[in-house]
């Protein structure tokens, strides 16, 4: 069941197995001095476990993520089974976050949360008076520093995720449609259910960039890699994730970001590194987006130095950065 988070069974699957790992973390606590307890799971909100009824030791929660709502409205092409799912969990997530009971007691009780978006960070923070922090829930790998001085013509822009509504790659080809016949190519790298392969593949070509598009399908994780170093820029059309480990291995492989304002991954894309683009409506954000890659394709200059940053900026997003925080965090609880 763990591959199936989605499936509403996983989740008394998972509260079961919580119960037993209380049972063993309580053995443990009598049987050593334990200072601090720290309840990692799935980024989700929504199963708290239950380490925090035991007493004694400084709790610990997170980072935890998806409370955030989804902007229906960039469903626009999706089915109508997918536009009433997505009405049906933002109905679900704004009741649970207000009045789970676990949830809340999890959050009064913990002496710190860590948030994976500054979203979750703001809400939790009017929940509990506790120390909350932000510290997005994936990181990079040593860089090598990769930076991408030569900017290609074409222009080179990299698209990887799977299809599915919320990474709106139908997006990302309507934006290719308002570069038509302009010196941009778009790669794409993932892959999804054969009829949505086969319906966005046919939108690219009802929409006339069929030679402006190259769809390279599931590679393996060094391909993308090496994908990412011979690209320019980095398209992440996605509405609604945390932070995304894509957008981390972007930064690692100095590639500039364009994407939209929002989750966790908007918050660390300023504009030394990339572009981002409002949440507002589709057609909105079709436009906004072509305008970007028109001025970056425009100034290849630019595009050369947010590579640079780009690569500093993954220096600062190592796990071993977000170790150290974290032990940080440790020391301070303890130390009160």
């Amino acid at each position: 069941m763990c591959w199936n988070q989605g499936d509403w069974r996983f989740y008394f699957h998972y509260r079961r197995w919580q119960k037993r790992a209380l049972s063993q973390a309580r053995a443990i606590c009598s049987e050593q001095s334990i200072d601090v307890i720290h309840q990692l799971n799935m980024v989700g909100f929504r199963e708290p476990g239950f380490l925090w009824k035991i007493s004694g030791p400084k709790f610990v929660w997170g980072p935890i993520g998806g409370m955030a709502l989804t902007p229906v409205r960039y469903f626009w092409e999706a089915s109508w089974q997918v536009r009433f799912h997505a009405v049906c969990k933002n109905a679900l997530n704004a009741l649970q976050r207000r009045f789970s009971i676990r949830v809340l007691r999890a959050l009064l009780k913990a002496d710190a949360v860590l948030c994976a978006t500054p979203a979750e960070q703001s809400f939790v923070s009017r929940q509990t008076s506790n120390k909350v922090l932000w510290v997005s829930e994936t990181g990079t790998d040593s860089p090598d520093g990769a930076v991408h001085p030569v900017i290609h013509a074409p222009l080179r822009i990299i698209w990887v995720g799977r299809f599915i509504p919320t990474k709106q790659l139908g997006l990302a080809l309507r934006m290719m449609a308002r570069l038509k016949g302009e010196d941009v190519m778009l790669r794409i790298v993932g892959s999804g259910p054969e009829r949505e392969v086969t319906r966005y593949k046919a939108l690219a070509e009802s929409l006339g960039i069929g030679d402006q598009v190259a769809w390279l399908g599931q590679v393996p994780h060094d391909s993308v890699v090496g994908l990412m170093k011979e690209s320019d820029l980095f398209l992440f059309t996605s509405i609604m994730e945390a932070t995304s480990t894509v957008v981390m291995e972007a930064l690692s492989n100095g590639l500039p970001v364009l994407c939209f304002d929002t989750c966790g991954f908007g918050p660390l894309v300023d504009e030394n590194i990339g572009v981002k683009i409002p949440v507002t409506t589709p057609d909105d954000s079709i436009g906004r987006f072509a305008d970007a890659v028109r001025q970056l394709t425009a100034d290849p200059e630019r595009l050369a130095r947010m590579s640079e940053a780009a690569a500093e900026k993954a220096k600062d997003l190592t796990w071993d950065e977000k170790t150290a925080k974290v032990s940080a965090l440790y020391l301070e609880l303890t130390a009160s």
